[in-house]
């Protein structure tokens, strides 16, 4: 159970002609009692009004990093109908290389009324922006300084039919307490979901040459990749490939499936014939 801090300092004005106008001198919260371990806190300073809010300082801090830069947001409505939004957030730590830059666009071209459906299948959004040196301790444990996310994305679309595109660059996670160094490219558009250019480096494990594709419409798609290691002081070089394909694509994909595993030749001194690998 969590309890937050909040204060607030600011005044409030407001007119026939310019409507609600708010003046935020300090707006500071915090989780003082514990329960959350990195104890984040958050504080900013700016103003609003109908058309949006400026913050020309916002803070963040918590026992990994902080983070301080400027964050806006302007939105129009014409007859009482929404039109769009515009958002900006950039922020930098000033004694680590941490950095967020986000700029999104949330647009209504054909001026409908919002209901579900045309928020789904009308409403456009275009947005972009990169994350450097995120710190993997933010939000998993057992992690060190040196373990950082970085990455950075688009998107573009509607939401019932989006194209998102991630590359992450070379970052790193500890797992079971050593470092798993990845990087690679995921993107996601009407024809589901493809990976390129994966590669994972853990301990004396490392895998290279990936390639995915999936279409959750469907539930089927299909992952290569080859793995490379040592075990016992004897090294192993294993191409898999993984297959899945549904048993009913056009109706329920996802409960009558089959998934199968295979290498089709896993050579090393681990393996000093030969073998062949074939699992359903």
């Amino acid at each position: 159970k969590s309890i937050l801090a909040v204060s607030l300092d600011s005044t409030f004005r407001y007119s026939s002609q310019s409507g609600p106008q708010i003046e935020i001198e300090n707006f500071d919260i915090e989780e003082p009692s514990g329960n959350i371990s990195i104890k984040p806190h958050v504080a900013f300073s700016g103003s609003a009004n109908r058309y949006g809010f400026v913050f020309d300082k916002i803070a963040y801090s918590d026992t990994v990093s902080a983070l301080e830069g400027k964050a806006q947001a302007v939105w129009s409505f014409n007859d009482g109908i929404f039109d769009s939004i515009l958002f900006d957030l950039n922020a930098a730590s000033l004694i680590a290389g941490e950095k967020i830059n986000l700029n999104a666009e949330f647009r209504n071209p054909d001026r409908k009324k919002l209901s579900m459906d045309s928020f789904l299948k009308d409403f456009y959004i275009t947005s972009q922006g990169n994350v450097a040196a995120f710190p993997f301790a933010r939000i998993l444990s057992d992690q060190t300084g040196s373990n950082f996310l970085n990455f950075e994305f688009s998107a573009s679309g509607t939401l019932e039919n989006p194209f998102v595109s991630v590359s992450a660059s070379r970052s790193s996670v500890n797992i079971a307490g050593f470092p798993a160094f990845f990087e690679g490219n995921v993107l996601y558009d009407e024809n589901g979901l493809t990976v390129s250019d994966f590669i994972l480096n853990w301990g004396a494990l490392s895998v290279t040459d990936t390639s995915a594709v999936f279409d959750p419409k469907t539930f089927q798609g299909s992952l290569s990749a080859l793995v490379r290691g040592e075990a016992l002081e004897n090294d192993f070089n294993i191409p898999l490939t993984l297959k899945i394909q549904s048993l009913s694509p056009e109706s329920k994909p996802a409960e009558n499936f089959i998934a199968s595993l295979s290498s089709a030749n896993m050579t090393g001194s681990f393996f000093p014939s030969g073998l062949s690998l074939k699992l359903m």
